[in-house]
């Protein structure tokens, strides 16, 4: 796993950002920021993180926000962390992010890893920026390699369990037109945990929406 800051202001709070699959910080650097922000990501990268987390444990407040996969691995890496968010965002995924009912259908998620390469994975992000958003994408260094994203990949697909510590979210935030994680199984799962949810007119990378870290937290 990796970690960086996307915002360093020396502020008491801190959110705490859970990111997919195949992220570079550059994909975020259009959101302003009044707090400090720390990236998670490339969550298979071997070398240790230079988390630290006596040093997260010094702010007064931390937020939760998670895309994606990062719903998933919010699960699994917060109560490890023995952390208490003031706040927790989730948007765009479920805690069973590979699942035929609540995530991503398994046979897809299976041809999608089996099938991964340079020309696949440009596809990939095809469908999750959208017709009007891919340019903007194809601007940003991605230096992230074919056999890097094959390999975080499958590490998620080997972390998706049924029985995890479930987090009951303070806010859910769904894109009407999510080809990546449908939009109905999405809100199928929600729907389940009586949990209420908020539809934005997206598709699964939605962070053209907004403008700051602030705008996804509760008020």
């Amino acid at each position: 796993m990796a970690t960086v800051y996307l915002s360093k202001r020396n502020s008491e709070n801190l959110i705490l950002f859970f990111s997919g699959w195949a992220s570079v910080p550059q994909m975020f650097s259009h959101l302003a920021a009044k707090t400090d922000v720390m990236l998670f990501y490339d969550y298979a990268k071997k070398n240790p993180s230079s988390l630290k987390i006596s040093e997260i444990n010094d702010y007064k407040n931390i937020y939760v926000i998670a895309w994606s996969f990062g719903v998933l691995m919010s699960h699994i890496i917060l109560p490890e962390m023995h952390l208490s968010a003031k706040t927790t965002t989730f948007i765009n995924g479920t805690p069973f992010m590979i699942n035929d009912r609540y995530g991503i259908p398994d046979r897809i998620f299976r041809l999608t890893l089996k099938n991964m390469n340079s020309e696949n994975r440009r596809k990939f992000f095809e469908r999750m920026y959208g017709k009007e958003n891919i340019i903007k994408f194809n601007r940003l260094e991605y230096k992230r390699t074919e056999s890097n994203t094959r390999e975080e990949l499958k590490f998620l697909g080997d972390n998706n369990t049924q029985t995890i510590h479930t987090i009951r979210p303070d806010r859910v935030i769904i894109s009407s037109e999510d080809l990546i994680v449908p939009t109905k199984n999405q809100k199928e799962y929600w729907k389940s945990q009586t949990i209420e949810t908020e539809i934005i007119n997206s598709t699964h990378y939605p962070f053209y929406n907004f403008k700051s870290w602030e705008e996804m937290l509760t008020s």
